[in-house]
């Protein structure tokens, strides 16, 4: 799979980084989409959000089980939001959310 802005970044690199944070490099899509909004500048959002989608995709070939089916419909949600151009703050925070309650190691690295 290669990747349109990681393009330096293949399955081999990913799975070298835990879930962990593989999670959180693409909740830091989030927060540089945040800061965008805040901006008012919807084009870089929607960089964001490709850039999310395509770490997700890249996750979602190396997960199994519940992780994969969570991942999957937080995909489906990310991908309408993306092609319904549904850029505000209180999306992109719930989305944010959402993908760190998914791993709590996640969660803890990052409330340290």
């Amino acid at each position: 799979m290669k990747l349109k802005y990681h393009k330096n970044l293949d399955k081999a690199k990913w799975l070298s980084f835990s879930i962990e944070r593989r999670i959180l490099m693409i909740v830091t899509e989030f927060v540089r989409a945040k800061n965008w909004i805040e901006k008012e500048d919807f084009e870089e959002v929607k960089y964001c959000y490709e850039r999310a989608l395509g770490l997700l995709d890249l996750t979602l070939t190396t997960v199994k089980g519940n992780l994969l089916r969570e991942l999957c419909r937080f995909r489906e949600i990310l991908a309408g939001s993306y092609w319904e151009r549904r850029f505000n703050k209180e999306i992109n925070q719930k989305l944010y959310n959402t993908l760190l309650s998914l791993n709590k190691n996640s969660f803890n690295l990052l409330v340290r």
